[in-house]
């Protein structure tokens, strides 16, 4: 299956990180899917049903402190799901769904925005 059967326009990023690099929570406009290749990296995922409680609503970055976000999550009954990804894992994060990615080592990722 290929994405460009599904779709016009497949736009793909390759992200480099060294460890302890982070993406603090905030959603993209496009469905992502995001594969590790090289090293391993700790996601979490919020659905955007949450997004009242994660943001003004003006951007789509959360002001949520990245490093107490999953004790934010907690004392707010706000559900997530987090794993590690390694080499040869992927995830599909839909449109509009908060995520934030932290290298647990040098790493290299691939996403195929559609």
């Amino acid at each position: 299956i290929f994405l460009s059967d599904y779709t016009d326009s497949v736009l793909t990023h390759l992200w480099f990180g060294m460890k302890q690099t982070l993406s603090p929570l905030h959603f993209d406009q496009y469905n992502n899917v995001f594969s590790q290749v090289v090293g391993s990296k700790y996601l979490i995922i919020v659905d955007p049903i949450y997004s009242p409680k994660l943001s003004d609503g003006k951007e789509n970055s959360s002001n949520v402190d990245p490093r107490k976000l999953v004790q934010f999550l907690k004392e707010n009954n706000i559900s997530f799901t987090e794993c590690i990804l390694n080499p040869g894992d992927s995830i599909f994060i839909p449109s509009k769904w908060w995520h934030q990615i932290e290298s647990l080592s040098f790493s290299v990722s691939v996403s195929f925005w559609f």
